[in-house]
């Protein structure tokens, strides 16, 4: 999996960093909101693999839809983290979507946040 780091220039206005985020991280409206409010951190696209076999959900937390599963040593890309609870979005073969960093193999982001901080504002 190519390990995609576009950079986001601070002329960059809001709609191409909301475009960048839905093309590059699968970023729903909502998403992008928890983005700008920073409790989505915005990954790099590290690739890492599942380490054990893993339920991938629409959404983290309990409203979240069970999509599909990853099994262990499948690649991903972790693309957001949520920082109320230690899960990741990733990026696998056929389906993205959120899983637990304990399924993850290096479970660390590093974070565009602050890049992406004053072009999210409203």
């Amino acid at each position: 999996m190519d390990n995609l780091l576009p950079v986001v220039d601070r002329s960059y206005k809001r709609d191409h960093v909301v475009d960048w985020l839905e093309e590059y991280y699968m970023a729903d409206g909502e998403e992008i909101d928890l983005i700008a409010k920073e409790r989505y951190l915005v990954c790099d696209r590290k690739s890492t693999k599942i380490i054990k076999d893993a339920s991938v959900w629409s959404m983290p937390g309990q409203y979240g839809i069970k999509l599909s599963s990853v099994k262990e040593g499948e690649e991903v890309l972790l693309l957001l983290k949520d920082s109320r609870f230690d899960l990741f979005k990733v990026k696998a073969v056929d389906v993205s979507g959120w899983v637990s960093s304990e399924n993850i193999e290096d479970p660390y982001c590093l974070s565009f946040n602050e890049i992406l901080s004053d072009d999210l504002a409203l």
